[in-house]
Formats: C-alpha cells, structure tokens, sequence
C-alpha cells in the first residue's frame, strides 16, 4: 500500500493554553512516488500530527490522479 516517513513534523511554541500555529509535514511514499503534505493548526494544543484517515484520503485521492 504505502509506507509513512517522517511520521509529521511538528513546529509550535511552547507555552501551554494559549493559542498558537502548529504546522505539520507529512511524506508519504510508495515505489519512486513522494506525495508531501503540509497541515497547520491554530489551537491552544499539539494535535501530534495529521490525523492517519486524512493522510490515507490524500493518498486515495492522489493514486485515483485526483490531487
């Protein structure tokens, strides 16, 4: 199917309960092709990365030459 590398990337500051910009990059790799995706955030916490169903719908949606 495909394999997750880099697992998200997650940039924001540190201060807790208030609100703030959290980015996340995402890789997702099958044979040769790299499909890259970045989500932000603003909230008062660390979602831990993009949620795994929408990476797997960016990635169905990619394979059926929709993105």
């Amino acid at each position: 199917m495909f394999g997750v590398h880099g697992a998200g990337r997650r940039r924001g500051a540190a201060a807790v309960g208030k609100l703030k910009p959290y980015e996340y990059l995402t890789a997702l790799r099958s044979g040769s092709t790299t499909l890259a995706s970045r989500g932000e955030i603003l909230g008062t916490q660390d979602i831990g990365g993009v949620p795994e169903d929408v990476t797997a719908a960016r990635w169905k949606k990619f394979r059926a030459g929709q993105a």
